[in-house]
C-alpha cells in the first residue's frame, strides 16, 4: 500500500488556541490511489475523544472508500477538538496557512 501523511500542530486548531494548550499533533494517513483514510495518530488533550472519531471515519472509509476529500466537506462544529480533525483532512490538499480559522 503506498500512504501519504499529513501532520497538524495544534497550534493551528483555534479550540487549542483558545483553550491555551497547544501542545501536540495530529497525523493521518491515507492511501495515494484512493485516498482513504487509513490510519490517526493524535498528540493531544482530549485525544481520546478525537481518536474515537478517527476510527469511526476510517472504518466507514475502508467499508465505502470514501476519500478524506468528501469527509473534510461534513460538518465539524467551530471551536472544538473534532475541527481538529477537519482541518488536518484539508491539508492533505491544501495549505493550512492559506485558510482563515473557519476552514470551511
Amino acid at each position: 500500500m503506498s500512504i501519504e501523511t499529513t501532520t497538524l500542530p495544534m497550534e493551528y486548531v483555534p479550540q487549542a488556541l483558545a483553550a491555551h494548550n497547544t501542545k501536540g499533533f495530529i497525523k493521518l494517513l491515507r492511501e495515494k490511489d484512493s485516498g482513504k483514510l487509513v490510519g490517526a495518530h493524535i498528540l493531544a488533550e482530549n485525544a481520546g475523544e478525537l481518536i474515537s472519531l478517527a476510527t469511526i471515519l476510517i472504518a466507514h472509509s475502508k467499508k465505502k472508500s470514501i476519500p478524506t476529500e468528501e469527509i473534510a466537506e461534513e460538518f465539524f462544529p467551530y471551536l472544538t477538538q473534532m475541527e481538529g480533525l477537519k482541518l488536518a483532512l484539508l491539508t492533505f490538499s491544501k495549505d493550512l496557512a492559506k485558510l482563515s480559522y473557519c476552514a470551511t
